[in-house]
């Protein structure tokens, strides 16, 4: 599995998002 690098599996993906959003939603209420 040499596509493991260019293709994540959705279980990853969903984890990278939320993530993402919790950061964000961190720093907008930092800057509150």
């Amino acid at each position: 599995m040499k596509t493991d690098k260019k293709l994540l599996s959705p279980l990853e993906v969903a984890e990278i998002l939320s993530i993402s959003k919790k950061t964000v939603y961190e720093i907008i209420k930092r800057n509150e």
